[in-house]
């Protein structure tokens, strides 16, 4: 199975407060938040002998390419790299998350011949680990796509916008909180998102886009979860970042 990775860091971090992106920050070991996520996915490759990592697609702010390069290639990123015989790709995001996945699935059809599968993450979730990849390619092998989520652990309420009164009362069993990586077959997505981009509808998640595509084919529309992970956080925040 050959397995493509996008890392989206299109956004511009405004809600962190440190006038930085968050995929550019230093941690003390020296690594950066994208080579730091970018290493779980080497690693999980470089062990894995049946699943190969056929491109890596970064996705940047067009004014960052420059920078964005150069703070993935800290720690021990090149190397691994180099024993996958991957060369990275930093191509410019758009102006929504959708719009950066878009571009990196369509970078990716016109270079990779042999994608058949593809992971898309959040560059600002830097400790996937190699177990919960691995559970969503599984899922990406039997089902078609797959998503990692978390079980609320909060109460959840649906509230009126208007007048912010609670309006129902929702079962937590059945509310998660999705993660990524996302995982769906290559072609498929593909088609998905090239669909939604002509569509009214915006979307700020893979798994609804891929639901979207395959309205007429319920077995198919109903994307399969796996158990995620409370260490997969988000850094949206600085403190965030203390983690």
């Amino acid at each position: 199975m050959n397995v493509a990775v996008v890392l989206t860091a299109g956004g511009l971090s405004t809600r962190l407060g440190m006038g930085i992106k968050k995929e550019f920050f230093t941690f003390p070991d020296g690594k950066t938040v994208l080579s730091t996520c970018a290493e779980s996915f080497l690693r999980f490759f470089l062990n894995t002998s049946n699943i190969k990592l056929s491109s890596l697609v970064i996705t940047l702010p067009k004014h960052t390419l420059a920078e964005g390069e150069n703070v993935f290639y800290t720690g021990e990123t090149e190397d691994l790299c180099k024993n996958l015989s991957v060369k990275p790709s930093f191509i410019e995001g758009g102006t929504s998350r959708q719009e950066s996945v878009s571009n990196a699935l369509n970078y990716i059809s016109r270079t990779d011949t042999s994608c058949s599968a593809v992971l898309i993450h959040d560059a600002a979730r830097p400790y996937a680990s190699t177990a919960l990849i691995q559970r969503v390619i599984e899922g990406v092998q039997v089902h078609g796509s797959c998503v990692p989520v978390i079980q609320s652990t909060d109460t959840q309420k649906r509230i009126d916008p208007e007048s912010g009164c609670i309006i129902s009362h929702l079962d937590r069993r059945s509310i998660v909180c999705v993660q990524t990586p996302q995982g769906f077959a290559f072609p498929e997505i593909l088609k998905a998102h090239q669909a939604a981009a002509v569509s009214a509808k915006t979307y700020t998640d893979d798994s609804e886009i891929w639901s979207d595509y395959f309205t007429d084919d319920p077995v198919m529309a109903n994307v399969l979860s796996c158990e995620g992970e409370a260490a997969n956080k988000k850094i949206t925040f600085s403190s965030d970042l203390s983690m």
